[in-house]
């Protein structure tokens, strides 16, 4: 599943309108699933749209020195146009 957000309406506001979403989505990669969550803000700007804002899931990895599974949290900065 691939998260997305309408911005059509955004695209009408004037420059500097802001929207923002709290994100609480589950994401397949490969075989697995995670659980993504956060919130993003979106700016109308003269160029298009700004987005900003951070997410945070945990992924599971293959300890190289022992090969056990564990959990790693993962956090990403979003601020891109």
């Amino acid at each position: 599943m691939l998260m997305q957000i309408n911005v059509s309406e955004l695209f009408k506001e004037s420059i500097g309108s802001t929207r923002e979403y709290e994100v609480s989505e589950t994401v397949d990669v490969g075989d697995s699933s995670y659980e993504v969550q956060g919130d993003v803000r979106l700016l109308r700007t003269g160029r298009g749209i700004l987005v900003k804002g951070i997410l945070y899931t945990g992924v599971e990895v293959t300890c190289s020195r022992c090969l056990s599974l564990f959990s790693c949290p993962l956090n990403l900065n979003i601020d891109n146009i």
